[in-house]
């Protein structure tokens, strides 16, 4: 739609208290008008489905425009989990594939580590063996950056394991 008739609404939300104005074109949904609307999106799945392909658009578009992802982070991290729990496997290791350099560049590595949990399953259910391999030697680099060295070793040496398996020199 025309820009200028998007802010007249916008601001006509703001006016009647259903936005708050966060900053220069940004806004953010009331509360209570957050909850109703998660009320009546709950069983359509076709809206949470379209929510995940714009932000995976949207970070694919902003892989390393750190100033565009920084405001979504949020809405990345739902639509991340909104791919998890609807079982859209591709898409889930598309995000985690765009995203780990922006993850591990911004010190994001507690997203990074649930992304690659999530991401393990779709692994699994893809039966992709070198996608799983891949996935366990970034989250324990994620790990290891987080200092949680037990866990770092574990995904590592499931890893290295993995890519011996698969007769994979990586």
């Amino acid at each position: 739609i025309d820009p200028y008739f998007a802010l007249d609404r916008l601001d006509y939300l703001v006016s009647h208290s259903l936005l708050h104005a966060a900053e220069p074109y940004r806004y953010r949904q009331h509360s209570l008008l957050a909850d109703f609307a998660h009320e009546l999106l709950a069983d359509d799945r076709e809206a949470y489905g379209r929510m995940a392909a714009y932000y995976l658009t949207f970070a694919t578009s902003h892989a390393q425009d750190y100033g565009a992802l920084r405001p979504e982070w949020s809405n990345l991290d739902a639509a991340i989990a909104t791919a998890h729990a609807h079982h859209s496997w591709p898409m889930l290791m598309a995000y985690t594939a765009v995203l780990r350099p922006a993850w591990f560049a911004r010190g994001r590595y507690a997203q990074a580590r649930q992304a690659f949990a999530w991401a393990q399953d779709a692994a699994m259910a893809l039966e992709d063996d070198t996608a799983v391999a891949d996935i366990w030697l970034h989250w324990g680099e994620a790990c290891r950056e987080q200092g949680d060295f037990d866990e770092a070793w574990q995904k590592l040496h499931q890893s290295l394991e993995m890519y011996r398996e698969l007769e994979n020199h990586r």
